[in-house]
C-alpha cells in the first residue's frame, strides 16, 4: 500500500551501398563492343546470384520469434478529448494486462539464484561492473534444454526448479512479465540457438526453446563471414545498438557446435527528471582516486531505506519501475553492502515498504555509463554448475543427440547508463558448445553519492534486471 502511495505521490510531483566506379578502355578494332558488354553483365549477374547463393547457405534464418503486440501508451497532452484519451487508455491497459501472466516481484524459488550469484559475480570488483541475472538465467534456462542426465538435474538445482516443466513455465512467464514495447517503457528479453548447417539437431528440444524460451533458431556455416555478420546483426538489434562496440567483435570458431545467447534491452524515462540546469562538476572520489564528474542534483520528497551498512534512495520511472541507488556507509565497501541481509530484504522482499523512512531528500548523483565485459564459466562453477564444462561428463544430448560436447565458453557483455531524463540498460549472455501520504514536516536526508556506490535496476515486474557497482566515473 505504501508503495503505491509513494508512487503516486511522486507521479504526481512531477542504421550503403558502396559505389562501384567501372573503369573505362577502348575496345579492340573488330570487336563488338555491346556484345562484350552484355556478355561480361550477364558474368557480373551470374557471380551476384552464386554470392547470394552462397551466403543464404552460409546463414539462414530458421524460425524468428514472433513478440506480442502491444497498444501504444496514450500521452495525455497529445489529447484535447478527455474521452477519448480514457478509451485509449483503457485499451491501453486492457492490453497489457492480458500479457501479465500473474508475477509481481522475483519468485521465491528463484531468489537463491539471483542473490548467490550476484554476490559471487560482484564481489571484490575495483573496477566498475554491470551484471545482468535476468539475461545468465535465461541462458542457462535455455541450455537446461540441451542438456539431459546428470548435467541437466544439476543446472536445475542451481536456477531452482524441481522439474523441466516449472523450468519452462517460469521461463515462460519471466519473459511475459518483463516485456514492454508500448512507447513508453521498452523492456525486451531476446534468445536465440545458433546451430551448424552441416549438423541435424534433435526438434523436441529445438521445439521447447522456440515455444517457452521465444527463441528465435538460425542456421549457418560456422566461421562464415555471412554468419558472422548475421550473428551481429541481430545481437545489435536486440540491445538497441548499446554494445556495438563489443558487438563488433563476435565471431563464430569453426569448431563450434551451438551457442545460446539471451539478451536484454531496456528504456524509459524518470518519472521525476533532474533538471540539467542545476547539473554541475563535482569530485568522485573513486578506488582508482579522484575524478571530475558531472553530477545530478535535486531536492525531492522521497523514500530511505538503512541496512546495517548502506544507505538507499529509490527513484521511479514512467513505467512504474524503479532503481535503487545505494550507497555504502562512511568506512564500508560494496563487498559489505554484497553481504547485508537488509539489501536482500530491500531488493526481494515485499514488505520492505512498510520499513522505509519518508522525507525530503537531497540527492546530488554523478551520471554514470558502466559497461563491462565479463566471463562467466568459473563463477558457474563455483554456484554448482561445473558438469556442463566437463568433456568426459557434459551431457548436450537432448539437443545434440550423440554429438554431445561441453561447454566452453559463458560470458555476458552488459552496460548501463542514467542522466537527466532517465535509464537505458542491455545485455547478452553467450553459451557456447565448442568440437502513501507524506507528513507536512519532513526529515531532511541527504545522498551524496561522491564514492562508490550500487545500483538495482528492477523491472516493470518488480525483478532486478540489472545489479552493478559504481566504482570510478569517467
Amino acid at each position: 500500500m505504501k508503495k503505491a502511495m509513494v508512487w503516486l505521490l511522486a507521479f504526481m510531483m512531477a542504421l550503403s551501398s558502396a559505389g562501384c566506379a567501372a573503369s573505362e578502355s577502348a575496345a579492340p578494332a573488330g570487336d563488338n563492343p555491346s556484345g562484350s558488354g552484355q556478355e561480361a553483365g550477364q558474368e557480373k549477374e551470374e557471380e551476384i546470384k552464386e554470392d547470394e547463393s552462397q551466403a543464404a547457405e552460409d546463414a539462414e534464418v530458421i524460425t524468428e520469434a514472433v513478440y506480442p503486440e502491444m497498444l501504444p501508451f496514450p500521452i495525455m497532452e497529445d489529447y484535447e478529448d478527455m474521452e477519448a484519451y480514457e478509451k485509449d487508455y483503457t485499451a491501453w491497459f486492457e492490453s497489457k494486462k492480458a500479457l501479465d501472466p500473474g508475477l509481481s516481484g522475483l519468485p521465491e524459488e528463484l531468489r537463491d539464484f539471483f542473490e548467490k550469484s550476484t554476490i559471487q559475480i560482484l564481489s571484490g570488483c575495483r573496477e566498475n561492473r554491470n551484471y545482468s541475472p535476468m539475461s545468465l538465467y535465461m541462458a542457462l534456462s535455455m541450455l537446461a534444454e540441451a542438456a539431459e542426465g546428470d548435467t541437466r538435474a544439476q543446472l536445475l538445482e542451481v536456477l531452482g526448479s524441481s522439474d523441466m516443466d516449472s523450468l519452462r513455465e517460469m521461463s515462460r512467464n519471466l519473459w511475459l512479465a518483463n516485456y514492454s514495447d508500448d512507447g513508453m517503457t521498452e523492456s525486451i528479453l531476446s534468445n536465440s540457438l545458433w546451430t551448424r548447417n552441416d549438423m541435424e539437431y534433435r526438434q523436441e528440444a529445438v521445439d521447447f526453446l522456440t515455444g517457452d524460451h521465444f527463441a528465435s533458431v538460425f542456421r549457418g556455416k560456422m566461421g562464415s563471414e555471412a554468419y558472422d555478420l548475421m550473428l551481429q546483426k541481430w545481437l545489435s538489434e536486440k540491445t538497441g545498438g548499446m554494445l556495438d562496440d563489443m558487438i563488433s567483435g563476435e565471431r563464430f570458431d569453426e569448431a563450434v557446435f551451438l551457442t545460446l545467447i539471451s539478451a536484454v534491452y531496456y528504456r524509459d524515462r524518470w518519472l521525476t527528471e533532474f533538471n540539467p540546469a542545476l547539473t554541475q562538476k563535482g569530485i568522485f572520489h573513486g578506488t582508482e582516486g579522484d575524478t571530475e564528474a558531472d553530477f545530478m542534483h535535486e531536492n525531492e520528497s522521497g523514500s530511505i531505506y538503512r541496512g546495517d551498512t548502506f544507505t538507499a534512495i529509490v527513484r521511479f520511472f514512467l513505467g512504474g519501475e524503479r532503481m535503487w541507488l545505494i550507497l555504502p556507509n562512511e568506512g564500508m565497501t560494496s563487498d559489505d553492502v554484497l553481504a547485508d541481509p537488509g539489501l536482500k530484504e530491500m531488493i526481494y522482499d515485499p514488505e520492505v515498504w512498510e520499513r522505509i523512512d519518508y522525507g525530503k531528500v537531497d540527492i546530488a548523483l554523478p551520471k554514470f555509463d558502466v559497461s563491462s565485459e565479463i566471463p562467466l564459466t568459473e563463477d558457474l562453477k563455483a554456484l554448482g554448475a561445473d558438469l556442463i564444462f566437463d568433456p568426459e561428463k557434459a551431457d548436450l544430448s537432448a539437443l545434440l543427440g550423440d554429438s554431445s560436447v561441453p561447454v566452453s565458453d559463458v560470458r555476458q557483455n552488459a552496460r548501463l547508463k542514467i542522466d537527466e531524463y532517465g535509464c537505458e540498460a542491455a545485455a547478452y549472455t553467450a553459451v557456447t558448445a565448442l568440437g502513501g501520504v507524506l507528513p507536512e514536516d519532513q526529515e531532511q536526508y541527504e545522498f551524496i553519492a561522491d564514492r562508490p556506490f550500487l545500483y538495482v535496476q528492477m523491472g516493470i515486474s518488480d525483478m532486478p534486471l540489472f545489479i552493478g557497482t559504481v566504482n570510478t566515473v569517467n
